[in-house]
């Protein structure tokens, strides 16, 4: 047996490679940790150098903790002249004011209020005006906020860009506002940017109603699933071509219009849609009333044949297909009216001709027609001028019933 003093040091001994045991093991967690840790900062600063924006990182008390060389690039200053300087004394590159904007809004994100992306003006070291586009998020450790990076983006060029838009409109502003075309322009949210006087008076809204409505409040509900799946092609860059629509008056009157939409981009993203159309409400309406009234010549049982000045037939109904034999339109249109006339009888015609002419309606006429088989067909016949919008005589309509005799 060992004595006691023996057994004390084998303990003693024991214990000793136990703390060198865990001593190893500790040294390995750190140097794996090291190594975990310095992975972790070369993949953020991997990230952090090659990102395409400028990027300045704040502590919490708004000292500048990095910069990337997007921003010394920009800027022309060296990471060294602008980190650990506070935010607020950075007078080279800010104006007063743009650092108070910038100073209130880092203040708000710091104690969690969200910022939407704002403008600046930045000044490089050359002297040189840059507007600058921010926008920040707060950093978080252990789910509290330690600090904030800022995100700048040279928005210089689209300034330069929408002023001479604006330069643009306002020369053309004018013009826009005397024409009869409905002239709108929207965001990418829907809402109005513009529009002309035309589009006001023709859909009864005043300036202030603008205000408060989207592209989607005035389109009519028979065409709104369409138009919002044409708003998001023109979103996505997509050419919709022509559009035909409906709008919806103040007081609820339906609107037909068609036109042109189309969408300008900067960056990549878009901007605004600017569309150009024209009230058809009205031809709308004349083309509804001459389809029904062509429906109703179609069905009609007398004998309807139209031809223009010259007596070429341009259009027949179905009683003068069935008078003629046939059920093809092609086999009398395009024919001289005067070579379906029995060629004794085609005198009449010419009476007919001139007295139409002359008063734009002719008497009663018994014209002799040649079938289609050859068989001579009496017809009682009435004839009138066809005449265009603007009163100008294009041709003659002639409405007829086969004579009793041939029925």
């Amino acid at each position: 047996m060992l004595n006691a003093d023996t057994s004390r040091l084998v303990a003693e001994v024991q214990a000793l490679r136990q703390c060198v045991s865990e001593l190893e093991k500790s040294q390995l967690e750190h140097e794996r940790m090291e190594k975990a840790l310095k992975e972790s900062e070369e993949k953020y600063r991997t990230i952090f150098e090659s990102a395409n924006d400028a990027l300045i990182l704040l502590g919490k008390k708004g000292k500048i903790l990095d910069v990337n060389k997007k921003l010394t690039d920009a800027s022309g200053y060296d990471k060294a002249e602008l980190v650990e300087k506070q935010i607020t004394s950075l007078t080279k590159i800010m104006s007063k004011k743009s650092l108070a904007v910038v100073a209130k809004n880092f203040v708000k994100r710091i104690v969690g209020i969200e910022i939407p992306p704002y403008e600046v003006e930045m000044i490089n070291k050359s002297g040189e005006l840059m507007n600058v586009e921010i926008n920040a998020v707060a950093v978080r450790k252990d789910g509290r906020i330690v600090g904030d990076l800022a995100i700048l983006r040279d928005v210089t060029e689209r300034k330069r860009a929408e002023e001479i838009l604006q330069e643009s409109e306002e020369k053309y502003r004018d013009l826009f506002e005397n024409t009869n075309d409905l002239i709108q322009s929207v965001t990418p949210e829907g809402r109005f940017r513009y529009v002309n006087n035309a589009w006001r008076k023709t859909l009864g809204y005043s300036e202030e109603d603008v205000s408060n409505l989207t592209i989607f409040d005035i389109i009519h509900r028979d065409y709104l699933q369409h138009c919002e799946m044409l708003f998001q092609k023109l979103m996505s860059g997509e050419d919709i071509g022509p559009i035909e629509a409906a709008f919806i008056s103040k007081n609820g009157d339906k609107i037909m219009i068609e036109g042109n939409v189309n969408c300008r981009f900067m960056d990549g993203k878009p901007v605004y849609t600017r569309g150009i159309f024209r009230n058809i409400t009205e031809r709308k309406r004349v083309e509804e009333q001459m389809l029904r009234l062509a429906s109703a010549v179609w069905m009609s049982t007398n004998s309807i044949i139209i031809t223009d000045l010259d007596s070429k037939i341009v259009d027949v109904n179905e009683a003068a297909l069935k008078m003629y034999g046939t059920d093809s339109r092609e086999d009398l249109i395009g024919k001289s009216f005067l070579a379906l006339i029995v060629p004794t009888r085609r005198e009449t015609v010419l009476e007919d001709i001139r007295e139409v002419l002359e008063k734009g309606y002719g008497k009663d006429r018994e014209y002799h027609f040649i079938s289609n088989d050859g068989h001579e067909v009496p017809v009682e016949m009435k004839s009138s001028l066809v005449k265009s919008a603007d009163g100008k005589s294009i041709g003659f309509v002639r409405v007829g019933i086969v004579s009793s005799e041939c029925k």
